[in-house]
């Protein structure tokens, strides 16, 4: 597998910069996604086990649950970045044992190339032909090395090719579009990587990417009414997977919920009025937490409203010095509530206090 040294250099650095770019605007929009850059991937052990058992059951999978600690190869030990991590192998064949293609076989790459700063990517590149020759045999280990090379080059291309980009952007003063940034990538991506490889890696997020880029359009769209920007943001919802659809149906759900409940309350609502209203969107065991919930904060109000009557009467008594009123205070305070309470009433005694 010949890859240019030069990708050691660059690899990486412009999808960082497009990150930047749209970081604040992203954030605002979606849950939070994998990023293109993997210098700064760092692996959950704890994540990892727990995805490694839940799959190990599964049939045609080769899953290899490889510890920092028990490594071993002949181009040495792995960087220290990764010490506490666990190499995620997990490969997926067919009854033919051939190679299904799932996001399992990008994350064992950029396992080893968030280690770029620390190792040149000639070993990089030889810790995964390594991994995989020890995994698996053919059809899926040819199968496997294609997508490595295949995903490799395609990183090759982005990195040069958005730094081209943003170059050229600033030569001409112009500044990067979110939507033409995408755009670009994404077509990056489908020439680069064969219809299996895209589906599998890049699919579900480019969906996602897509989504944002028409958020943001929309929202800088002068001409559109708020509720036409509601409507049409509805309609780009249609860009995600059927999953995250889902879950943005739940999130309008429950704020609606949440709505009803503080309109309900400020009608003098029963606790079980409320617990109706939750259950349009909450199941049973969470409806339950929040009524438990509802019935502490009641009772905390009842008992705080109670000490600040009984302290305001102690402010207001006649014969008293104020260091006998900040006495009396005091004693009242730790009287009605807990030590860790009265630091919580402290506080509020302090935001009342200001004008």
């Amino acid at each position: 597998m010949n890859i240019s040294n030069s990708i050691y250099n660059t690899l990486f650095i412009s999808s960082l910069s497009l990150f930047v770019f749209y970081a604040a605007d992203y954030l605002n929009l979606m849950e939070p996604e994998i990023i293109e850059s993997s210098s700064n991937v760092k692996y959950d052990l704890k994540k990892q086990e727990k995805l490694l058992t839940k799959t190990k059951n599964a049939e045609h999978h080769v899953i290899s649950n490889i510890r920092y600690e028990d490594y071993s190869s002949k181009h040495g030990q792995l960087p220290n970045s990764l010490k506490g991590t666990i190499i995620p192998v997990n490969f997926q064949l067919d009854e033919q044992g051939h190679l299904v293609i799932t996001k399992s076989i990008k994350n064992l790459i950029e396992y080893f190339l968030s280690a770029n700063s620390e190792e040149n990517i000639t070993i990089i590149i030889n810790r995964i032909d390594e991994v995989i020759h020890n995994q698996l045999k053919d059809p899926a280990l040819s199968e496997a090395l294609d997508v490595v090379a295949q995903y490799l080059n395609y990183k090759d291309v982005l990195t040069t090719s958005e730094t081209n980009l943003s170059d050229d952007q600033l030569l001409a003063g112009r500044q990067s579009n979110y939507q033409v940034m995408f755009e670009y990538r994404r077509e990056i991506r489908q020439n680069n990587l064969s219809p299996e490889i895209y589906d599998a890696f890049y699919s579900i997020e480019d969906k996602s990417d897509n989504y944002t880029a028409s958020i943001l359009k929309i929202n800088r769209d002068a001409s559109l009414s708020d509720g036409d920007k509601r409507n049409k943001i509805l309609e780009a919802e249609t860009l995600l997977s059927e999953q995250q659809q889902s879950h943005k149906q739940a999130q309008r759900l429950q704020q609606q919920v949440h709505d009803e409940v503080q309109t309900a309350r400020i009608n003098g609502a029963s606790p079980d009025e409320i617990f109706e209203i939750r259950s349009k969107a909450y199941d049973a065991a969470t409806n339950e937490r929040f009524a438990i919930a509802d019935q502490k904060k009641a009772e905390w109000e009842d008992r705080y409203q109670k000490y600040v009557s009984d302290r305001d009467q102690i402010s207001d008594t006649d014969g008293l010095s104020d260091a006998d009123k900040t006495q009396e205070i005091l004693m009242l305070k730790q009287a009605q509530f807990n030590e860790r309470e009265q630091m919580r009433v402290s506080t509020l005694d302090r935001i009342s206090a200001t004008p």
